[in-house]
Formats: structure tokens, C-alpha cells, sequence
């Protein structure tokens, strides 16, 4: 279920979001999580992963890594370089699993 945003034209959800499902997860003490996010990379920028984070520890998750990721516009793709940041990121966090 999708509509057509009124001010760029873009497609968003009419769905919950990221914030009600972490919202709706049963408290979960000690149970790990990771995050990440995709935003243009500009000064002063936020962070959705960073706050996801926070939602999810305050739910009793521990948090082992949170990242962002470059598009290169509101809709992406990818800036460059970023795929390969990506995959890394995702090795350096499954070594990280198994080593607990």
C-alpha cells in the first residue's frame, strides 16, 4: 500500500514505519540488534540509524553497530563505493556475532 507523496511526488508508505514496528517489538532484554540507514551524505544530516538504536535499546536490545550509508538523492542509488562499504560493514558485524 503505497501513495504518491503530495509535495515531491514520491512514493511513501502507507504502512507503519521503522519507529511503530520497533515500537511494537516485546521488550527484549540482552537480544542483539544492528541498524543502518541510506541518506545524502550532507553536513548536518541526522541519522535514522543512530535513533533506531536508541528505540531499540530503550526496548532492551543491545545494539552492536549502527551505520549510514550515501545515495546519492532522495531516491538513490547508492553513491559510490557505498555497496562495498555496505558489505563490509556486514562482515566486520557477522565476525562480530560469532565472536560472542
Amino acid at each position: 500500500r503505497f501513495r504518491r507523496g503530495e509535495a515531491d511526488g514520491l512514493f511513501i508508505s502507507n504502512g507503519p514505519g521503522v519507529r511503530e514496528w520497533i515500537d511494537s517489538l516485546p521488550k527484549q532484554r540482552g537480544a542483539r540488534a544492528a541498524v543502518f540507514d541510506t541518506k545524502v551524505l550532507k553536513p548536518l544530516t541526522g541519522s535514522a540509524a543512530k535513533a533506531e538504536g536508541k528505540a531499540l535499546t530503550a526496548h532492551g536490545y543491545d545494539v552492536l553497530a549502527h551505520k549510514s550509508f550515501g545515495v546519492s538523492g532522495k531516491t538513490g542509488p547508492l553513491s559510490d563505493g557505498e555497496l562495498a562499504r555496505a558489505e563490509a560493514w556486514g562482515e566486520r558485524l557477522a565476525a562480530q556475532i560469532v565472536r560472542h
